[in-house]
């Protein structure tokens, strides 16, 4: 089975993780979370975070990009938490199953 919601783009370079719902029905995000496997960091996105269908939103870190914090964006940290040349991210439900992943090398 498909999954409903998942990563679609992963920009080391923009520090940016975009996720959509790629289902027909509106879908809550709530606790679910996105873990950099570069850093070890997660993300747990806040209660009330849902997406439309066909929706996207979009995850920022770095400092650069501290006044991203408006939905469909969410702000994440200041830090960097991907890595230089390779990212590789995980995407899991509320009940902690991995639901999507993404890795770019450039």
């Amino acid at each position: 089975m498909e999954n409903k919601i998942s990563i679609i783009k992963l920009d080391i370079l923009n520090e940016l993780v975009e996720i959509k719902n790629w289902s027909m029905e509106k879908q809550d995000l709530s606790g679910f979370k996105l873990l950099s496997l570069n850093s070890n960091k997660e993300f747990i996105l806040p209660d009330g975070c849902s997406l439309e269908p066909g929706q996207c939103l979009n995850i920022w870190t770095g400092q650069a990009n501290e006044s991203n914090n408006k939905p469909p964006n969410y702000f994440w940290t200041k830090s960097y938490v991907w890595g230089d040349q390779i990212a590789n991210a995980q995407l899991f439900d509320k009940e902690g199953t991995l639901i999507s992943q993404g890795s770019v090398k450039i």
